[in-house]
Parts: structure tokens; sequence; C-alpha cells
């Protein structure tokens, strides 16, 4: 056993021997640089965050095209937050509303300036404000409008990536109280 193992303690002293200087450092460098290249693709890769400025505050109902329809609209104002150090440009931005346990498709009431396609530059933030606007029964109270409702915003980037977030139209009281 000890032969063995004074074999083992040669073979390893004479590949150290073998292993010079420049190589460790080359091997070094070539590791540090691939681990730098991975936390960079990772923070590429967060992509778009929306933040809600302020609660989103419901219209007074309109008349809608729809029967037994109403048009329920929301405005507020959402920031696009960019931690890429590549620009991000939003192609296409649609909303939803969680409504009586399921999903309404609706529509942004939006100017013209200021639809898409939006560009959000390196570590910088884009504010928009617009309004969305949904097909609620005849009949919806202001008190139903005024509840906490989840919005969910969906953007297509120019890179063909979706991403989906939910937001929350107000603070429930008691959220509001505590802060």
């Amino acid at each position: 056993m000890l032969a063995d193992l004074a074999t083992l303690a040669d073979s390893a002293a004479e590949t150290v021997k073998a292993i010079n200087m420049s190589m460790i450092l080359s091997l070094g460098s070539s590791l540090l640089t691939g681990y730098f290249w991975l936390v960079k693709m990772n923070r590429e890769r967060a992509g778009l965050q929306l933040y809600r400025v302020a609660d989103f505050k419901p219209d007074r109902l309109q008349c809608s095209d729809m029967t037994n329809k109403e048009k329920a609209t929301w405005y507020g104002e959402l920031f696009f937050a960019n931690p890429s150090t590549m620009p991000a440009a939003v192609v296409s931005f649609k909303v939803e509303l969680m409504w009586k346990g399921h999903w309404l498709p609706g529509q942004l009431v939006i100017e013209r300036k200021d639809g898409v396609p939006w560009t959000i530059e390196p570590l910088r933030v884009l504010a928009r404000s617009f309004g969305c606007a949904f097909n609620v029964d005849q009949g919806t109270t202001r008190e139903q409008l005024m509840k906490p409702h989840r919005l969910r915003f969906t953007w297509q980037t120019v890179d063909g990536r979706c991403r989906a977030q939910e937001v929350v139209t107000a603070q429930p009281a008691a959220v509001a109280l505590a802060a």
C-alpha cells in the first residue's frame, strides 16, 4: 500500500512540474471571463418590469356597442424599467381584467403619439399614462369599479419574447392604512 502511495505522489509531483505558471494564469483568465459572461447573460435576460405609479382610477361608465354591456375604463400610469444594458422595444401591448372569476380582454385608451412601439433605453425607466377599457355587465355600480381589481398586461418585445405581469388597480384600504 505504501508503494502505491509513493507512486501516486511521484506522479502528482511530475504533473505539477509539467504545469507552468503561464498555463495556470491562462486557465484562471478563461474561467474568470466565462464567469463574467454568465453574469452578463443573466442580466440581459432580466427583461422589462412594470411598476404601478399610483392607483388606477375608474371613470364613469359609458355606452358600449355590445348589448347589455357598459364600458368601464380605469386610468393610471405605469413605469417600464429596463434593467438590461441593451435597449428594449415593446411592439405590442395588451390588457385584461379579472372580472367575476375570468379574464376580460380590454383596449388601451392612449393618445396616438404615445402608442406602441415603445423603446426603452438601457438602464432607464419609461413612464406611460393610459386608460384600460373593458365591457362589463350593464348595471355595474360605481362601488364595484372602486374595488381593487387585477389587470394583466401582456407585451411582446422586438426579439419575439412575450411577457405578462399583473397589477392591482388600487390598494385595499387595510394595506393603505398600514403603509
